[in-house]
């Protein structure tokens, strides 16, 4: 009599446990393995990226593009961190590195859902060309050397040390904290206190105040240049005051003529305010009714763009959406007309009002 195909029947303890083999690690990476399949065992997808090298990413990309990469591309892991990839014939040494991100991956086969197949935290780095001779002399990566330091953006460079770097105590926080503290109370009771004030240049600046200096070099130019006479500057700080007095006057005979066109200016402006503040009312409200009818005309635009949006929806729940902002944008677009003619009514009122006065 035949054996029956498939596993024994479960037990009474096992009856209630549901058991799921996931193949993973060295068993699912090593090309020469011989998995043994079986219906009820499940395998694991692993994903992770390929960094080549500069030299062969130019034909790598092609055969991609083309959908021919399989036919040329061979990854063999030594174990779980090292492989040898071969590629159109060539050896080369690569190492499976943990990046410091998580990158989602998805797959499409309509071309509008998206379902999310595994998370991305790995590369494998092509670092060289070896020969079949060189592959076993070739040390094997370890501890520091799987550790990737950046992400895949160039905004995640180095993101490793950036993000996770060792964090300021609060101790050491409360500590200097109270060490300034400290130091302005010390400042506050002092009787003189003096400081130094130091600009980006490193230069020293004292007291905040320009400094002469006393004991500043002197050059041969400088002894060859004759001395001014003390009765030609005396003659200069005469000149200077007299054109100071000058000043003044002119000053002074501007601002009584400046007083008097002000005046006439502030009873022009009183007659002119007189107008305006009848014609006020009437601008206000007409330009309250321009700027409604611009948003009006945004909404009613904005409607048809989404109604459009809708007709091309390509599930239910999409289409809800879109429905409840039509909605939404339609009452929006109700109460601002609404408000138009309330305004232009109280507009018409205003104006008959005004000539009814005329």
């Amino acid at each position: 009599m035949p054996r029956p195909r498939g596993r024994p029947p479960l037990g009474d303890k096992q009856r209630g446990r549901l058991t799921l083999k996931l193949s993973a690690g060295a068993a699912s990476r090593n090309v020469d393995a011989k998995p043994e399949v079986e219906e009820s065992e499940a395998q694991l997808e692993e994903q992770f990226i390929l960094r080549v090298l500069p030299e062969m990413a130019a034909h790598f990309g092609k055969l991609v593009a083309e959908r021919r990469i399989q036919d040329h591309l061979e990854i063999k892991f030594r174990d779980e961190r090292n492989a040898v990839v071969k590629f159109e014939g060539n050896l080369y040494m690569a190492k499976l590195v943990d990046m410091p991100t998580i990158t989602e991956s998805y797959r499409t086969v309509d071309k509008k859902q998206l379902l999310k197949t595994a998370d991305i935290c790995q590369i494998l780095v092509i670092e060289r060309q070896v020969t079949e001779a060189e592959i076993d002399q070739t040390p094997l990566a370890r501890g520091l050397d799987i550790i990737h330091p950046d992400g895949l953006a160039p905004p995640l460079a180095n993101v490793r040390k950036n993000r996770f770097r060792p964090r300021i105590s609060k101790g050491k926080i409360d500590a200097i904290e109270q060490e300034v503290l400290r130091l302005l109370e010390d400042d506050a009771q002092a009787m003189a206190v003096k400081f130094d004030l130091y600009d980006e240049q490193g230069d020293d600046v004292r007291g905040a105040t320009p400094s002469i200096d006393i004991m500043s070099p002197v050059t041969l130019d400088d002894l060859n240049t004759p001395m001014v006479d003390e009765d030609a500057m005396s003659s200069i700080a005469n000149d200077d005051l007299g054109s100071d007095e000058d000043l003044a006057a002119a000053l002074a005979r501007d601002l009584e003529d400046s007083g008097d066109e002000d005046e006439d200016d502030d009873e022009d402006e009183d007659e002119e305010s007189g107008d305006e503040e009848e014609e006020q009312p009437n601008n206000e409200r007409s330009m309250q009714i321009k700027l409604l009818g611009e948003e009006i005309a945004e909404l009613e635009h904005t409607i048809i763009k989404k109604n459009a949006d809708l007709d091309s929806a390509p599930n239910p729940i999409i289409r809800k959406r879109f429905e409840d902002n039509i909605q939404r944008l339609q009452q929006q677009l109700d109460a601002k007309k609404e408000q138009l003619d309330h305004y232009s009514k109280e507009l018409l009122k205003e104006t008959d009002a005004e000539n009814s006065k005329n």
